[in-house]
């Protein structure tokens, strides 16, 4: 199935922006996926308002707070346990302690360096908490921008599915026009409809 299929009897696309869609009735938002087909929409009438919102980038924030804490905890490691494995290896390599200590499956210690198998971690941990600042701060100061359509029956999880990007595009600039025109002359005919008590009286 096509988007055509979901238009009401006199129903004609005006202008279309991703996966938004500006008919002569309706603000509609259509997806097309493996599973079926996904499709919300807002009768004009109801749209509140049409604004640009810019909003942090949350995900980023978090993803970012979590890597600077693995590279801190891998830091941290580092720091703290490589001079006792350092002071372990070189009591190792000293003569008459070697003698004391027997060998493991006829390796002797001397030869093994406990330090060098953590001096990784070092450079990891300043990698990944330079990475961890670098998304909390490209959370922050690199703000989603978007445009939001906002209608009284929306919640705030329906009303993430009416967000619309690249307000730069012609396209987007074009359906926001329509739907700003349609919404305007919906509540215009709304206002100019009289009920029937207000034509009796008139009478």
């Amino acid at each position: 199935m096509g988007m055509d299929s979901y238009l009401v009897e006199g129903e004609e696309i005006l202008a279309q922006a991703g996966s938004f869609y500006a008919s002569n009735k309706r603000l509609i938002k259509y997806k097309k996926h493996l599973n079926g087909d996904e499709l919300d929409d807002i009768p004009y009438s109801y749209i509140t308002s049409v604004g640009v919102v810019r909003k942090t980038r949350r995900g980023f924030i978090r993803s970012g707070i979590s890597i600077a804490i693995v590279g801190f905890s891998t830091l941290t490691i580092g720091i703290t346990i490589m001079p006792t494995l350092k002071s372990i290896t070189d009591l190792w390599g000293n003569p008459l302690a070697s003698q004391a200590i027997p060998a493991i499956s006829g390796v002797p210690f001397p030869g093994l360096d406990l330090a060098s198998f953590l001096k990784p971690l070092i450079p990891f941990g300043i990698a990944t908490i330079a990475l961890g600042v670098l998304l909390i701060l490209l959370g922050v100061f690199l703000p989603q921008v978007f445009i939001q359509f906002r209608a009284p029956t929306l919640t705030t999880d329906t009303e993430a599915k009416f967000r619309l990007g690249g307000i730069g595009k012609e396209t987007s600039l074009n359906l926001v026009r329509i739907v700003r025109q349609q919404s305007m002359a919906k509540k215009s005919e709304s206002v100019n409809v009289q009920s029937p008590e207000n034509r009796e009286n008139q009478t």
